[in-house]
């Protein structure tokens, strides 16, 4: 059961990045016809104004396509990046640069979410770097899911600080908060408020798991129609509770 709803997790998250990759791919797929037609009426007008307005288009299609491939690109530098094995020892992990990935693969479903990020771009810890990207994705996802699409859309924030010998993470939205008498089951596997075929329950079990092994703590507050704030404390060295393996 737990393998089949890991899997269920997985297509869903396949479905989300192959739509986020798409759309820009099909931009310029779509322009490049366009210029084509348009390059070859321009190498037959000798009429200088007109040539300087198919030069103008020239350069806006030319725009199209630059944007749309540098999309394409920094989804699959990051789709890399997340899916890349974990070595056997832990090494220092760039959060700035997990968070900014986390967001480029769920950018889909930003669409209707401000997000806000509060990372020093000097900020590591030592671990496991993909798992500590399951973190933050599965997190993040949490929080966006439970904004929905609530009309004005909603704020997920993400920040990291340093603390004594360790990192605050902290991921927060303005949704609709947990009720007090569920707080202490968030964690246990399988528990889930979302509706059938929205969540299997194993994503903040994992999420615990990976950050007990990472020798950190997670804690979460949370207040109904306040929202919910999810607080890691990460060890910043190996030796300082050093992580398991996988």
């Amino acid at each position: 059961l737990r393998g089949r709803g890991k899997l269920a997790s997985l297509g869903r998250r396949v479905a989300g990045i192959a739509h986020e990759i798409h759309t820009p791919v099909n931009a310029v797929i779509n322009t490049i016809g366009p210029l084509e037609e348009l390059v070859r009426t321009l190498g037959q007008t000798r009429d200088r104004t007109a040539v300087t307005t198919l030069v103008d288009e020239a350069g806006e299609m030319l725009g199209v396509i630059q944007r749309g491939a540098t999309r394409s690109k920094a989804i699959v530098q990051a789709l890399h990046n997340y899916s890349r094995g974990d070595d056997e020892q832990p090494r220092e992990v760039n959060l700035a640069r997990s968070v900014d990935d986390t967001m480029d693969l769920l950018r889909h479903r930003l669409q209707n979410i401000r997000v806000e990020k509060h990372v020093d771009p000097a900020l590591r810890v030592v671990g496991f770097a993909g798992q500590i990207d399951q973190v933050l994705m599965n997190l993040v996802t949490n929080a966006a899911q439970a904004i929905g699409q609530r009309p004005g859309g909603g704020t997920v924030s993400v920040g990291a600080r340093p603390d004594g010998d360790a990192i605050e993470i902290t991921v927060s939205d303005d949704g609709p908060g947990i009720a007090p008498e569920l707080l202490p089951r968030i964690f246990d596997p399988f528990f889930t408020t979302k509706d059938v075929g929205e969540g299997s329950g194993l994503g903040l079990s994992i999420v615990h798991g990976i950050i007990e092994r990472h020798g950190g703590k997670i804690a979460v507050d949370s207040a109904v129609g306040q929202g919910t704030v999810f607080r890691i404390r990460l060890p910043r060295q190996a030796g300082q509770g050093r992580p398991r393996p996988p």
